[in-house]
C-alpha cells in the first residue's frame, strides 16, 4: 500500500514541475498553487511510506473478511448491480445521455470565459 500511494503522490507531484518555469504575470499567479500543491503532496508521499503502514498494522487486526462476506460491500453491490445492468440494457439512451451531459457543460465556461477574459 506504502510504495504504491508514495510513487502515486510522486507522479503527481513531478507533473506540477512545469509551472515552476512560468515567469512574469504567469509565474506570479501560479507559482503560489504549484508550491502548495508540490508541498501538499510532499507531505503526503512522507505519511505514506512511514505513518499508513503503522497505522495499518495498529488498526487492521485479526481476520479479514472475503469481499463476499462482507456486509458493507455486500449492500454496496446489491445497489451497483441493478444500476449496471439497468446501464447495459440501455446502451444508446446511456451514452445519449452522457452525450447531452458533455454538450450542457460545454456552455458555461464558454460563457464566462467571455465575461473573464480582456478583449
Amino acid at each position: 500500500m506504502g510504495p504504491s500511494l508514495f510513487f502515486g503522490l510522486l507522479i503527481i507531484t513531478v507533473s506540477f514541475l512545469p509551472v515552476f518555469t512560468l515567469e512574469a504575470q504567469e509565474g506570479r499567479l501560479f507559482k503560489p498553487l504549484a508550491f502548495t500543491k508540490t508541498f501538499s503532496m510532499a507531505g503526503a508521499a512522507f505519511l505514506s511510506v512511514t505513518l499508513v503502514p503503522v497505522l495499518m498494522m495498529l488498526f487492521i487486526r485479526g481476520r479479514i473478511l472475503p469481499e463476499q462476506k462482507n456486509p458493507i460491500n455486500r449492500f454496496l453491490i446489491w445497489i451497483y448491480r441493478p444500476a449496471i445492468r439497468g446501464v447495459l440494457k440501455a446502451k444508446i439512451i446511456t451514452i445519449l445521455l452522457a452525450i447531452g451531459a458533455l454538450v450542457a457543460s460545454h456552455h458555461p465556461p464558454l460563457a464566462s470565459a467571455r465575461n473573464l477574459c480582456p478583449a
